[in-house]
């Protein structure tokens, strides 16, 4: 028996260098569509078994995106497949950037150079192991009997020690990473406007942008090509693959819209809410309207519905006929368009390494080649179950690779669709790996960042990545949720997965107006002092606690009919303080870090509050 691995990068850089969504969403296709065809290729080979990943179906839009970057294989031939594999990955990456050059219509002039930006960008890793047994593999790495007691290495199938030799093998290779020198033809030399990385190449980018549809290409956009063949590779899948619908993923604002979207996609908006659309895109685009056509140009002229247009238009039809139902009517409308804010949801699980470890950290039985194929086709059935909740408007998965999975949705639904993500990932890989095999239960750590539309995405994806990271560093098995405000500073928030109800549950109360929207204004007001003269932690933090009483007293409300709390509700949230209060102390020695996370946490609650309520079908509420 012979293991093989192969990898390849940048991945993360690939994906976090994107401007518009269509970017975001065209880097990730591309990684798993090299990934698949690489599988594809394999399989040709009845000699040769995919380990992992456990893709069992064929050719679907969400299928692609379950491929990661890297594939484990067995066989047992004498062959060399990392040539072949490595020829097969630069004769996929040049046909996809040829089409787009082609397709696009650069020139010949610039053509050389547009290839000579592609050709090398990508850097491919492959190992192959000849099966080991114990004593090999002790022999390889120069250790003895008394190291593996040291490390509780208990493993005697040969798979385990054939596995990590693989592995480490891969690590050392992936130290060295060859350059490739590039020379530049251009004699304007402007950078790319999109990665910073390459020149952008020496187009007339007018007249190429009058050959493009709409929200392609920017007036101000000059980019290189590695990022054009990123812009432009939905024009290859919809060849190719016959993937027709990624040319309508290309904008955060539909995201920030998913309400009027909905509506418009099941035809549920009043002929009144038509007239002022058709009025609004009459005016700025050059398309004649009817009912027909209305749909599509509402999704592709989205940008030209902004909520001053649609509030202006409003207020002129209740000022020529004023009508109280009327006016309640257009103004929940107008409120459709007010939401200037996107999610972004980055997940993956926690020390997945472990899980394949020579090492039994995270299990009860040896590594063998079936726990390994388990495990594959346990990360396959998770991604296949969290795909359902997914409906293209409220959310829609950018990635689900492996354990990662990246999303992108409208704030009011993010955290209920989190939270089912986490659930799923832990209930279905412990069934599958059955809890008799394993030490724990598998978990997930997630960051959350949720911007207006209109913020730089590479600040975003950046701002997403160290959320990720903070609620791992933070103690893993945690979601942090990322605010960005427009025009101010992002506000973070770590939170428990344990603790996302009753987080969910304060929204609630801001939503519902149980709790004032000034809340947080009056906590921060009274509750400054102690942050800033930080003495006696147990002392002053019962101090604080009577402070945050006193505040929350005031929304009581012993009238049942009355919006405000009732005592249970004021009771439990004051206990969910409290604990927070003692449970951050604990973790953090300091009273002043509790306290700014208490408010926080009301901050935090009563931005996503304020967001267009909007109800997810595919998502359990």
């Amino acid at each position: 028996m012979k293991l093989l691995v192969f990898t390849f990068s940048p991945v993360q850089g690939f994906i976090e260098k994107s401007r518009k969504l269509r970017d975001f969403f065209n880097s990730s296709l591309i990684l798993s569509y090299i990934t698949k065809k690489l599988i594809e290729k394999l399989k040709e080979d009845p000699d040769v078994e995919i380990i992992y990943p456990a893709i069992k179906e064929h050719d679907s839009e969400k299928l692609l995106m379950n491929y990661p970057n890297r594939l484990v294989a067995k066989f047992e031939k004498d062959k060399n497949y990392c040539e072949e594999l490595k020829n097969q990955f630069s004769k996929i990456w040049e046909e996809i950037y040829t089409y787009i050059a082609d397709k696009i219509k650069i020139p010949e002039s610039v053509k050389a150079t547009f290839k000579s930006h592609n050709k090398h960008y990508f850097t491919y890793f492959c190992e192959i192991q000849e099966e080991v047994d114990r004593e090999e593999w002790m022999t390889e790495l120069k250790v003895n009997e008394e190291t593996l007691k040291k490390f509780k290495i208990n493993q005697e199938n040969p798979y385990g020690f054939t596995y990590d030799l693989l592995e480490r093998k891969l690590g050392a290779r992936k130290t060295f990473r060859p350059y490739y020198g590039r020379v530049d033809e251009n004699k304007k030399v402007h950078g790319c406007t999109l990665c910073g990385e390459r020149p952008a190449l020496d187009l007339n980018w007018e007249e190429l942008r009058k050959n493009l549809p709409p929200y392609h290409l920017d007036d101000s956009e000059r980019l290189c090509g590695v990022c054009l063949t990123k812009r432009f590779f939905h024009f290859y899948l919809k060849e190719k693959e016959g993937i027709k619908d990624l040319a309508k993923f290309h904008s955060t604002r539909h995201f920030a819209l998913a309400p009027l979207i909905k509506k418009v996609e099941k035809d549920k908006l009043s002929e009144e809410e038509k007239e002022i659309l058709r009025e609004i895109l009459s005016m700025y685009t050059n398309n004649q309207i009817n009912d027909g056509n209305l749909k599509e140009l509402i999704y592709n002229n989205i940008d030209e519905l902004t909520y001053k247009r649609v509030k202006a238009l409003v207020r002129k039809r209740l000022d020529k006929i004023p009508d109280k139902d009327k006016e309640v009517r257009l103004k929940e409308f107008e409120k459709k368009f007010k939401n200037s804010y996107f999610s972004i949801l980055m997940a993956d699980g926690d020390e997945m390494g472990k899980w394949l470890g020579l090492k039994p950290e995270k299990r009860k039985v040896e590594l063998t080649e079936n726990f390994h194929k388990k495990f594959s086709e346990a990360l396959f059935k998770f991604a296949q179950k969290i795909t359902k909740i997914e409906d293209n408007i409220c959310l829609k998965f950018v990635y689900l690779g492996g354990d990662d999975v990246l999303a992108v949705a409208h704030p009011s639904v993010i955290l209920k669709a989190a939270k089912i993500i986490r659930k799923r990932f832990s209930e279905i890989l412990k069934k599958e790996l059955k809890p008799s095999n394993i030490k724990e239960d598998p978990t997930m750590s997630a960051g959350l960042v949720i911007a207006h539309e209109k913020e730089n995405l590479a600040f975003v994806l950046e701002h997403l990545r160290t959320a990720e990271r903070r609620a791992k560093n933070e103690g893993r098995n945690r979601l942090c949720i990322s605010v960005i405000p427009h025009n101010s500073y992002p506000r973070e928030l770590v939170l428990k997965w344990d603790n996302l109800e009753n987080f969910i549950k304060l929204i609630e109360y801001f939503k519902s107006e149980k709790l004032s929207s000034r809340i947080p204004y009056y906590l921060r007001k009274e509750l400054e002092i102690f942050i800033i003269n930080e003495e006696s932690v147990v002392n002053m933090k019962d101090i604080a606690l009577s402070v945050i009483k006193r505040i929350l007293k005031r929304q009581i409300s012993k009238n049942q009919n009355d919006k405000k709390l009732n005592e249970y509700e004021y009771y439990s949230l004051i206990t969910q303080i409290e604990d927070l209060i003692n449970e951050r102390i604990k973790e953090t020695g300091s009273l002043k870090n509790a306290l700014e996370y208490v408010l926080n946490t009301f901050y935090i609650a009563r931005f996503i509050a304020n967001m267009e309520g909007l109800k997810h079908e595919n998502i359990p509420v």
